[in-house]
């Protein structure tokens, strides 16, 4: 079978980015394609995505619960009441410029937010699996990079509940070129890949730490 043709300038390269090996299957062991979904799916998700980070901190629930709860708040709205719920516009403009896809995703072709959570920045010099095996190195007490103690706590309870995070929680990528590495790569220190990550860069790299090389996310194409 062949990957899903979307002519350019959709996405020219999505050979590239779809990992073969993942590509082909899923956990099922299915041939599972890219698939194009609507803007407000994302939005939905992206704000799902918050909405439980804020109520993690002070829930007694469980990850679960509280996915079940905000679920159930957000995934019914229609656009305008999801448009009314942001604070930040950059964010839902962002989204609304690009077309969506849904698939898995080759990790080597991402990068993350230049000193995402304020780690190192020499940390986010390269792609997303980089980043990960250099944070790896710092909390085995290496190479003097520095983590926030807070950081180090959200890797530990997203790894705790990785399973769970990688099926309901799925990060969102916006091709290079939507300032993020770019727009703070004056200097040209940040190597610079097909797509960067909007939300969800904690998730990711967990994820990475988890043995994971792929994910499926949302990831956006210039219309």
């Amino acid at each position: 079978m062949k990957i899903m043709q979307i002519a350019p300038p959709y996405l020219p390269m999505i050979d590239e980015l779809m990992s073969e090996e993942i590509n082909r299957i899923d956990c099922r062991g299915l041939y599972t394609p890219p698939v194009l979904v609507e803007e407000s799916e994302v939005k939905k998700n992206f704000l799902l995505a918050e909405i439980a980070k804020d109520k993690i901190k002070t829930s007694a629930n469980g990850l679960a619960e509280i996915y079940q709860e905000v679920s159930e708040s957000i995934l019914g709205l229609n656009e305008n009441q999801v448009n009314e719920r942001v604070n930040e516009k950059a964010i839902w403009h962002r989204i609304s410029s690009l077309n969506w896809y849904k698939g898995y995703v080759n990790l080597r072709k991402v990068g993350v937010w230049p000193k995402m959570k304020d780690i190192s920045k020499s940390l986010t010099k390269g792609n997303v699996i980089d980043t990960a095996k250099g944070i790896e190195r710092v909390l085995k007490g290496g190479n003097g990079s520095f983590i926030p103690p807070k950081v180090i706590k959200d890797f530990n309870s997203i790894q705790k509940n990785i399973s769970f995070i990688r099926k309901n929680f799925p990060p969102i990528f916006v091709p290079t070129g939507e300032s993020i590495r770019d727009w703070n790569n004056k200097d040209g220190f940040y190597e610079l890949f097909d797509y960067d990550i909007m939300d969800g860069n904690t998730r990711t790299v967990s994820s990475i730490l988890e043995g994971f090389d792929n994910i499926h996310a949302y990831f956006g194409a210039y219309k």
